[in-house]
């Protein structure tokens, strides 16, 4: 695809062809070259990686304005064509994948595209706050097996109400795990099912109801809209009466090992209390996207009334607060460089950062691509 193209375009010709490219929820879908050199998660993560682990090869404008093509683009020219992006030498892919482009002007990407699924269905599960451990496990077990996608939600991406009888959750139901499975055949889909039911039930899971997969999951196979349903309507009609919220503020998308998911919850509602953002009526709400890694990408919302300079400053305090419990254990985030994020961004893969600032010196001595991106001001350019 030229890099220009939307996700959405790209996959209507791919589902005319009965493939697929599983990784956006996005309404148009952002151009697949900014999706490429910027991380991308969504639905089908959790068994491909994200969007950027789909990249098979580039075609690169550098700042001197060479051409260069990597990994299978490298092979566009010959009768195979772009099959394969491990050629000899270096995985010149990975040095733009990520790149902010800051290092190149991508004008195509190369991507493998899976088939398209003849079966799917999805399945929710739940679980008790005290349970979280449980949760944990179930989670990690859960990605092991070969789902197509596993999400991570507390009560509060559901409940309309603190009136539980108008809960589509059960009454003791706090935190919420969802898979997707995908099979070609019924019998297939059954014994997957069986799996992970099986899974679930030996971590203390319950089965849920089939309301959040219709509501939610309702779409195949991948989204191209926003992720709005008559849940989310409610949501943001009651908060408007109460509040006069009209803002989702995402303070921060971090990434973390799976495993540590119990200490990481549990300071985020500490510090998310503490601010007063955290339940009704600012309903602070946690979404998390377990990846083949054993890693969460996460992200923690509040519904706040943006033009309120209180609640913007209650926001910024929670997100400055985990920051500084966060950082520290090793911390990463799911895209953007300081000074946007802290210096711990960088100092926690210093060498990396290092050599990074040493391939956009020779690449770009002037500093004309994305200025800033790999350098935070601590590098003068000549």
């Amino acid at each position: 695809a030229e890099g220009g193209c939307s996700f959405f375009r790209l996959s209507q010709e791919l589902f005319k062809n009965d493939m697929m490219l599983p990784t956006t929820e996005y309404s148009p879908g952002p151009c697949v070259a900014a999706a490429a050199i910027t991380p991308v998660n969504a639905f089908g993560k959790t068994r491909y990686g994200r969007n950027n682990d789909l990249v098979e090869g580039f075609e690169v404008v550098l700042p001197t304005g060479e051409i260069c093509r990597v990994g299978s683009l490298a092979y566009d020219h010959t009768p195979f064509g772009p099959f394969y992006r491990f050629i000899h030498g270096p995985d010149l892919v990975g040095l733009f994948v990520m790149s902010n482009g800051a290092l190149g002007i991508v004008t195509k990407v190369a991507f493998t595209c899976p088939k398209k699924p003849s079966f799917y269905q999805a399945s929710n599960f739940y679980w008790k706050e005290e349970e979280i451990e449980e949760y944990t496990q179930a989670t990690l077990e859960a990605t092991s097996l070969e789902v197509f996608d596993v999400h991570m939600n507390d009560k509060y991406k559901y409940v309309t109400s603190e009136d539980p009888h108008e809960s589509i959750l059960p009454r003791d139901a706090y935190f919420i795990l969802s898979a997707i499975l995908t099979a070609e055949t019924r019998d297939e889909m059954d014994a997957k099912q069986d799996i992970l039911n099986k899974t679930i039930e030996r971590n203390k899971g319950k089965k849920m109801g089939d309301a959040v997969s219709d509501t939610f999951f309702g779409k195949w196979p991948t989204y191209h809209q926003m992720t709005a349903n008559p849940l989310f309507k409610k949501q943001w009609d009651m908060l408007y009466d109460m509040d006069k919220a009209n803002y989702w503020f995402i303070y921060d998308s971090i990434n973390y090992p799976t495993s540590w998911f119990p200490k990481v919850y549990r300071k985020l509602k500490e510090v998310g209390v503490k601010n007063g953002i955290w339940g009704f009526p600012r309903m602070t709400i946690f979404d998390g996207f377990p990846m083949k890694a054993h890693t969460v990408c996460s992200q923690t919302w509040a519904f706040i009334n943006a033009r309120d300079k209180h609640w913007l400053q209650q926001i910024y305090r929670c997100r400055d607060e985990f920051r500084e419990w966060f950082g520290p254990l090793g911390g990463t985030h799911q895209m953007h460089f300081p000074p946007i994020l802290p210096e711990y961004a960088w100092s926690n893969q210093q060498s990396d950062r290092d050599l990074v600032e040493r391939i956009k010196e020779m690449l770009d001595p002037n500093n004309i691509l994305n200025p800033g991106a790999f350098t935070s001001g601590r590098r003068d350019y000549k």
